[in-house]
């Protein structure tokens, strides 16, 4: 999970700018596209391991088919979870005030 930085991805090195006196070298940055490939393919990679969703049509009652049957119902339950309420909205309340507001508020 964790590495040392002598793992790292060290990339190629640039000089620091002459105007800061310092002779050491720099890192350049990746490329944000090249980083981007990697983190998808450790993610492609690290789905394939995992098998989120087995065929439920195969090895019946196998622990894979039992993982995913769990899975298929625990998304089910969170599906009907969210289920709408078509209950009946309530009004808002009447605005309080004296009556000629309130004949101003009638009369529009």
């Amino acid at each position: 999970m964790f590495r040392g930085r002598e793992s790292w991805d060290t990339g190629p090195l640039l000089p620091v700018a002459a105007a800061t006196g310092a002779s050491a070298c720099v890192q350049a940055p990746a490329p944000w596209r090249a980083r981007l490939a990697r983190h998808r393919a450790w993610i492609e990679a690290h789905c394939h391991r995992i098998d989120l969703a087995p065929d439920l049509a195969q090895d019946i009652g196998s622990p894979r088919w039992l993982r995913g049957f769990a899975t298929m119902l625990g998304l089910s339950f969170a599906a009907l979870s969210f289920w709408p309420d078509f209950s009946a909205v309530e009004a808002a309340t009447k605005p309080l005030g004296d009556p000629a507001t309130r004949d101003e508020f009638r009369s529009q």
